[in-house]
């Protein structure tokens, strides 16, 4: 609960209501675009989606299920390797940065601020 409060006052501290942040990650939900530290990350559509779902929910674990209602629509037919695959592709693009994204297993996935 802590953490949670924590995460709520940085959310704060971001340019503006639009503006979601964890640590040196922050994005922007309007423009559509996420920074580390300042430095723009080079996103696709849907890493950027997957990005947004998970850092809403900070504190909660997201399920696969619940990133695929958010990124597809009812007539695509997509695997949940395929969200496997975005997650790998944001956990590089996001190396170095103080966040990660936790896989919880049998359960889904967490974005928390990393303490090394």
């Amino acid at each position: 609960m802590e953490a949670r409060v924590r995460a709520l006052l940085r959310r704060g501290q971001c340019g503006g209501a639009n503006e979601i942040c964890l640590g040196s990650l922050s994005v922007d939900t309007v423009g559509k675009k996420a920074t580390v530290g300042g430095r723009a990350l080079d996103l696709s559509a849907r890493e950027l989606c997957i990005l947004e779902v998970l850092i809403r929910n900070i504190g909660h674990v997201v399920s696969k299920g619940q990133i695929l209602e958010k990124m597809y629509g009812w007539d695509e037919d997509v695997s949940e390797n395929a969200i496997e695959v975005f997650i790998h592709r944001l956990r590089k693009k996001m190396d170095g940065a103080d966040v990660s994204i936790r896989n919880i297993r049998g359960l889904g996935y967490s974005i928390v601020e990393s303490h090394e």
